[in-house]
């Protein structure tokens, strides 16, 4: 037995919600379960279930945030019965009499209702509860709202209570996934009592328009379509099928047009089984289409088949379309040094190293977090290279699935897989013989995958898919990544020859938290690109300084952009985005020891921290984060005990005991602590 779904149904009040839900109820039975929350008495928190249907105006922006998760939200609509509406119908022209509804949205709502579906020769009076009555009127009408009616009112004209539309049960049975033979019954049935504005009464000539448009529709679609029924026999074919099989145009819905189409095609076409994107060859024409056999249902009837066939060509240059996607900025460097900002020693000391790389031919392999850079990096090395009138090629390695990222690299022969290009394809490699190409997120690559570059590194030669042949290619790569290729290494996630192949020349770039001294010139560059004036208050600039930044640059941009955009002339702190705040003064505790001098005030701050937490007890790396504060990284805080590990202050780790400090690194801990004690 299948489980219930449960409903959330939102009315103004609880009478409402309790007439709606027996109505819900006789139309979907025991099949599901319905809530009721009210706008009189509060909607409440946390409301789950399947789907939201509000039968009371209610904007998304106000219901959401009553909800635990993202559910589909439904906003019905109410109608009147057939009856109902001729009773009105039968009121005489000029008629003027109160509207009578629970509450003033209600009774403009049912107001509107009534214009359009033409009761247009009454003068109505809203009334509702709370509202000042008009002595002089003495009909009311009322869809079963009766407790509301004035004393005074002689003339009553109930309608009763206006019934669930039928566009707002299909998409509940949509919804709910509830649509099925005996659904559909009751829709029919309903649908002889109740006003719709639904094809149920469409005129005729309305449903006409529609089939033709639907059959433009379905012309104007670049794949060939054919509709078979049961028994094989043609019902619908669109243009593009007759133009791909070069058919007469006569044959158009003519009932002998399978006698007409190549042997090829109607032998797949013949059994009773679905598939999809067989490769068929037409002899005769030297054709290639990709074919699939679909079954369709009407109302859970089987009614025959849906032949799809598409052109193998056109899904070469969709094939291409994507690759060229795929290779940013196509196959030229865009940046130089200079375009890299920043005075600090630590960006400094980035560039010249940089420099030097770029005037040897050996690999290079750029690390840090997302939004340090690394492109930027990248392009630039390659400019300053002996390689820059070549190619350059950029590719991300963790946007393609493997089979993709595999032929893209390295190319493949003709016939090497289903789809693959009359003649074969150049790889990304051979694009960019004598040049650079540029890996990016090489940390994603498939480990298979990284055996196959390995190879261009030691034989600089590659081999496409399907090939067993072998192609010189000269390229020098330049790999980014963001993920700690050592970790992966001990994990057996990233190859250790290959990490020292890419590794030998490797370019560290430095968060931005770590040179704050380069943001006021960082964030005046990206001002420049905003139209206006945005002077920045030194007040900002120090608060944008003592900034995590996890974003780095990236997230600076964002944020330097916000307050640009969403402020006229000069910018304070006031102007920041939610979640950036003033930071506390950074002075220290007490003196630091004169060792890790080498390091930037933030390092050396934190292996101070991971030594006196290691000196309670020693723990894993998951622990200490905790002990931190979780005020670092996992990065930094992996860099750090390897740092401190062979530098003698930590013992290596064995088994789960965790890290432990070393008899130097107890030391080192005592003395900073003495420090401070007698600062």
């Amino acid at each position: 037995m299948t489980n219930k779904r449960k409903l959330i149904l939102i009315t103004y009040d609880q009478s409402n919600g309790t007439h709606y839900r027996r109505e819900l109820l006789d139309f979907f039975g025991d099949a599901v379960d319905i809530e009721i929350h009210t706008i009189c008495e509060g909607l409440g928190n946390g409301l789950s279930g399947d789907a939201v249907l509000t039968l009371s105006p209610i904007s998304n922006n106000r219901l959401t945030p009553h909800l635990k998760e993202e559910i589909e939200i439904i906003h019905g609509s109410k109608v009147l019965t057939k009856a109902a509406y001729q009773r009105l119908m039968d009121l005489p022209k000029g008629t003027r009499a109160f509207l009578i509804t629970t509450n003033k949205t209600a009774s403009f709502d049912m107001a509107t209702y009534l214009y359009q579906i033409g009761v247009n020769h009454i003068d109505f009076v809203p009334f509702y509860p709370g509202c000042t009555s008009d002595p002089t009127l003495d009909i009311a009408i009322t869809p079963g709202q009766t407790r509301f009616i004035p004393e005074h009112v002689r003339q009553v004209v109930d309608l009763g209570w206006r019934r669930i539309s039928l566009d707002t049960f299909m998409s509940l049975m949509v919804v709910l996934r509830l649509k099925n033979e005996a659904q559909i019954e009751r829709l029919y049935h309903l649908s002889r009592d109740i006003m719709s504005h639904d094809f149920l009464t469409t005129p005729l000539d309305n449903v006409s328009r529609l089939k033709d448009m639907l059959s433009m529709m379905i012309d104007e679609i670049e794949d060939g379509i054919l509709f078979l029924s049961n028994a094989g026999r043609p019902i619908f074919e669109n243009n593009a099928f007759h133009s791909m099989l070069n058919l007469d145009p006569g044959l158009r819905q003519s009932p002998d047009l399978l006698n007409y189409l190549p042997e090829e095609l109607t032998r797949q076409m013949s059994g009773p089984e679905a598939f999809d994107h067989k490769i068929i060859h037409i002899a005769a024409t030297g054709q290639a289409f990709t074919l699939s056999k679909r079954s369709f249902y009407y109302y859970n009837n089987h009614s025959g088949f849906l032949i799809v066939l598409k052109d193998v060509q056109n899904i070469e240059k969709l094939e291409q379309k994507i690759r060229l996607d795929s290779v940013k900025k196509k196959y030229t460097a865009k940046y130089t040094f200079s375009d890299i900002l920043g005075d600090s020693r630590a960006m400094s000391e980035c560039i010249r190293h940089a420099r030097r790389m770029a005037a040897t031919d050996y690999p290079v392999l750029i690390t840090g977090e997302t939004g340090t850079g690394k492109e930027l990096f990248a392009h630039s090395i390659h400019n300053a290279s002996s390689r820059c009138e070549k190619p350059f090629i950029a590719i991300n390695c963790a946007s393609l699935s493997r089979d993709l990222l595999e032929s893209e690299l390295f190319g493949y022969e003709e016939g090497s897989f289903t789809g693959a290009k009359k003649g074969g394809k150049k790889g990304l490699f051979e694009f960019a013989h004598t040049g650079t190409i540029f890996l990016d997120e090489i940390g994603d690559m498939p480990f298979d995958l990284q055996a196959q570059l390995l190879r261009v590194l030691q034989e600089k030669e590659i081999r496409r898919v399907g090939s067993t042949s072998t192609i010189p290619v000269d390229v020098r790569i330049i790999a980014a990544t963001n993920r700690d290729l050592k970790q992966m290494m001990e994990e057996n996630l990233f190859r250790m020859d290959l990490y020292y192949r890419i590794g030998m020349f490797s370019l560290h770039l430095p968060p931005l938290r770590e040179r704050p001294g380069d943001i006021p010139l960082l964030a005046a560059a990206i001002l420049s690109q905003v139209p206006g004036s945005h002077p920045m208050s030194q007040e900002l600039l120090k608060t944008l300084s003592v900034q995590t930044w996890r974003g780095n640059i990236r997230e600076l941009k964002n944020c330097v952009e916000y307050m640009a955009y969403m402020t006229d002339g000069p910018l304070s702190s006031r102007d920041l985005p939610s979640g950036y705040v003033p930071g506390p003064e950074p002075g220290p505790a007490r003196e630091v020891p004169p060792i890790f001098q080498e390091l930037p005030l933030r390092s050396r701050k934190l292996c101070f921290s991971i030594l006196n937490a290691l000196r309670e007890r020693p723990m894993g790396r998951t622990r200490l984060m905790e002990a931190l504060g979780n005020s670092f990284t996992e990065y930094e805080v992996r860099t750090m005990l390897e740092y401190l590990t062979g530098e003698g202050c930590l013992l290596p780790r064995r088994g789960r005991g965790g890290t432990a400090l070393s008899p130097e690194g107890n030391r080192i801990v005592l003395e900073y602590l003495n420090s401070g004690k007698n600062g």
